[in-house]
Formats: structure tokens, sequence, C-alpha cells
């Protein structure tokens, strides 16, 4: 590489394992285990102890491991101001060990022999890029980290004869399920002639949900794909400006491709429970006929409150996490105890940018059942002795 200039190092890293794993499994899985039991008694002080079932063993059980490949290439080019250090990783791991429940009546219980069930397959990429250079006396330093994954379940012991709107095999483990709203009863959908809903009483103000296999009865068996709970993208960038002693450094984070269940007290009102702001909102032919809630009710709700895409929202977000201005004052008489002194200003968790106004899109339940994410401003001085 000496005769290209513009690249001042250069490396290729390829990486592959092959793992066992028995982290998330119980001993002795492959063989039948019996305990004592109660005593069993013929007639009173009569009788002797039991031995009672723990849960049958699977002699063809298999360790599940898994096939891991790394390959990345690392460098940094024109003159050492750009590096970037970029990685693709895939991960297939097999034989993961379950209870195969769909495969046996439901008379059989709980002793169900383990068995290799599952397969996934996890792939991405990682990168980090940076550039540092200056305008004049203006330094400045720019770096992006991101990482993107895609995940998959390629094997379940779900069946095979099911709707492919509500497969698990084929879609990431982090999918979420829900019932496809079509809006509210009375306002958006007629009650009459609607299919039956089985999820208790409803009437007008309750949400509406399609009946996606055509059965005329909106049950479990309509559940759909409606997004994942784990992110495809995360993604941090930071700016670092210095000139004559100013410094400003701005750390943003970035999450896409993730969707988030509203399901939390603040959206969910029923019950005897305190209402948010939100109950405002509610439906109500004569009180409130332009409402987007659902009806309010003292009871439980169950009609309303349950994963559906009129609660599923486009999680995806930015973050200005951190901002901080400084300025550093040299001791050059050497008069006073330190090399130097730094004053400085720094702002923490000053907004965000994303489609879920009412609550932090990164904790949902924060200000509800937990702390309240803080906005801080904070000034002072550090001393490098």
């Amino acid at each position: 590489m000496k005769d290209v200039k513009a690249v001042n190092s250069l490396k290729l890293k390829i990486n592959y394992g092959h793992l066992g794993y028995a982290g998330n499994t119980g001993h002795f899985l492959y063989r039948t285990n019996w305990k004592n039991g109660d005593k069993f008694e013929h007639k009173p002080s009569t009788g002797g102890p039991t031995t009672d079932l723990v849960r049958y063993g699977n002699p063809d059980l298999k360790w599940e491991y898994s096939n891991e490949l790394n390959i990345g290439v690392e460098g940094t080019f024109f003159n050492n101001r750009l590096s970037a250090d970029v990685n693709y990783f895939r991960e297939m791991r097999k034989n993961i060990i379950g209870k195969n429940t769909v495969k046996y009546a439901a008379v059989v219980g709980d002793f169900i022999p383990a068995e290799n069930i599952g397969e996934v397959m996890n792939q991405g990429i990682d990168a980090q890029v940076r550039w540092q250079d200056k305008i004049g006396e203006i330094h400045y330093n720019v770096g992006v980290n991101l990482t993107f994954t895609k995940n998959k379940l390629r094997k379940s012991d779900e069946l095979d004869n099911i709707e492919d709107y509500r497969k698990s095999v084929g879609r990431s483990t982090s999918t979420i399920f829900g019932l496809q709203a079509e809006g509210l009863f009375g306002k958006d959908v007629q009650l009459a002639g609607h299919p039956l809903q089985s999820y208790g009483a409803y009437q007008a103000g309750d949400i509406a949900y399609a009946d996606l296999n055509g059965d005329n009865m909106i049950n479990d068996n309509d559940v759909t794909d409606l997004g994942q709970s784990f992110p495809t993208t995360t993604m941090g960038i930071d700016l670092s400006l210095n000139y004559k002693g100013f410094g400003l450094y701005i750390l943003g984070t970035a999450t896409t491709g993730v969707t988030n269940i509203l399901s939390s007290s603040y959206y969910w009102n029923n019950g005897l429970d305190g209402y948010s702001v939100l109950a405002l909102d509610r439906y109500h032919p004569v009180n409130n006929p332009t409402g987007t809630q659902p009806r309010l009710t003292t009871t439980s709700g169950a009609n309303n409150s349950r994963n559906s895409s009129f609660w599923s929202e486009n999680g995806s977000f930015f973050r200005l996490k951190n901002v901080e201005l400084s300025y550093t004052l040299a001791n050059k008489t050497g008069k006073f105890i330190g090399k130097d002194f730094k004053f400085f200003v720094r702002g923490t968790d000053l907004f965000v940018l994303s489609g879920i106004k009412d609550l932090d899109p990164e904790r949902m339940l924060s200000g509800l059942t937990n702390y309240p994410t803080y906005r801080t401003i904070t000034g002072g001085i550090s001393i490098n002795f």
C-alpha cells in the first residue's frame, strides 16, 4: 500500500467460531427424573412414600450451538485525518432447546420432554468512522458510530398450518403481534353487522378490530405483525470544536426501526385508576363526538387494553444527549495553583425528536412508575494540576 498515498494503514480481519451454549437450559435434560413424593396412606397410619415424576428425558437431545462469522476492515486515510472500523457479523444459532408444546395435547400437562426446536440467525454491521482536521485555527473532530442488526427466527415449534400473517418463523424474534385496529365503534365503524369480538363486552367508543381470517370472529387467530420491539439501527454522533481556548462538544444518539406499544397507564385509561390528560379526548357520541381515544369505563376495558395497531407507534428518536461550551485559560504566570482553568456550561438531555410526544420514547415508564428523565444544565470550573 506504499504507492497509495490516500491510505495510511489498512487491516482486514476475519474470525470464525463454533461455540456451544448451555447457559439457559436445565441439567440432565436427556434423563427422566423422579423424586420422593408425599406419603400415601391405605388407611390411617398405614402406607408409605410415593415416587413422583419430575420430567421425561429426551435421549436424542443435542447441544445448542452457534456458528459465528466476523469480517472487518480497519484503516486510516488522508494523512490519518479519516479513521474507520467497519465490521460485518453473522451468528447462526441452532438446536435451541425448548418444549414443543404444540406437539402434544393439553392433557399431557407439564410432562413434556425438552427438544431441539429453535434456530435463529442474527446478522448486521457495526461501524465507527471519524474525521479530524482544522480550518485555520479551528480544530474539529466528527465521529459517527452505527450498529445495524437484522434478526430472523428460522425454526420453532410453531404450527405449519396457520395463516402467514401470524407466523413467527421468518420474522424477527422481537416481533410484536397484535390486532389490526379499524377505528372506534360509533365514530369510524358501525357496531351493527361487525364481526363478533371475543375480548369482553364492547359498545360505541370501543376499538373495532379487523377480521383477518374472515371467520366472522375476532380472536387471537387475527393477530398480525405490528413491528418489532428491538431497534434495527442504533447510532451516535459527536462533534468537537476548539478555537483559541474555546471548546464546543455535542453528542447525539438515535434509534430507528423500533415500534413501541403505548400500553402504560398513561394511555390505557380504565378501571378506577387515576386517568391521564388523554381522558379529555375520549370519544362520546354526544359529549365529545370528535374524540380520538376509546371511551372511559370503570371496568378493566379488556377489549381496548391489548396489543393492537391502535396503540402502536414508531419508536424512532433522536436525542441531543450532551452539549458543553467551555473556555480554557492557561496559567502562564504560574501565580495560581494549577496549570490551566476550564470554565464550562453543560446541558444534558436537552431535547428529543420523536413521533411520541407525551412520554420519553427511550424510557416509556419514565415519570409514571419510574424516575422521570431530567433536563439538566450545569456550570463549573475544573482545574488541571
